[in-house]
């Protein structure tokens, strides 16, 4: 099995993850805001519920999205110095940067929010607008899970990179 076996592998693994939660989180999003547009202006009765609801989609989709997004190349960069620098300059830019930015930023991500789905799941933490239910710290669980896609999508860009230096690859990654 070869190392782009493996990456296309883990590549798809997050895209699938992203794509999914695309799937199910923007309608529930859509529905949501829908109906508590109806219900504010023809019943008077807005509601902290479809709010709830509406953050927590919007929390997974961003949280199991930003993997795919750096794979993707849409994620937010300086477009005017990248377009006049060299493919060899973006790869060790690139290469840098999984070590400068992405490694700190999942590492954060996933300790602490590791450190604080944990704590809400041993102190029992309810979410009051959720009819009480104990599940708080299964949503809190996204941050940490998130921030592992994003480093595996991390993994798969910087390995992708050393390639690319090396002369195996043709192209720096991510592709443009």
């Amino acid at each position: 099995m070869s190392i782009h076996t493996i990456l296309n592998a883990i590549e798809r693994v997050i895209i699938f993850i992203s794509l999914a939660s695309a799937w199910v989180f923007i309608p529930i999003m859509i529905l949501v805001r829908s109906f508590d547009i109806v219900a504010r202006q023809f019943f008077s009765t807005p509601s902290n519920y479809f709010q709830f609801v509406e953050w927590r989609a919007f929390m997974f989709l961003v949280l199991l999205g930003l993997g795919h997004a750096y794979l993707s190349n849409a994620h937010v960069r300086i477009d005017i110095i990248h377009s006049h620098i060299t493919p060899r300059t973006r790869g060790w830019i690139e290469a840098a940067g999984f070590f400068l930015a992405i490694v700190p930023f999942c590492a954060v991500l996933i300790w602490y929010g590791g450190e604080f789905s944990f704590r809400a799941y041993e102190g029992g933490e309810r979410e009051v607008i959720a009819f009480g239910l104990p599940v708080r710290w299964m949503v809190n669980a996204i941050i940490p899970v998130g921030g592992l896609l994003l480093f595996l999508s991390g993994v798969v860009v910087f390995v992708r990179n050393v390639l690319f230096l090396l002369g195996r690859s043709g192209a720096p990654a991510p592709a443009d």
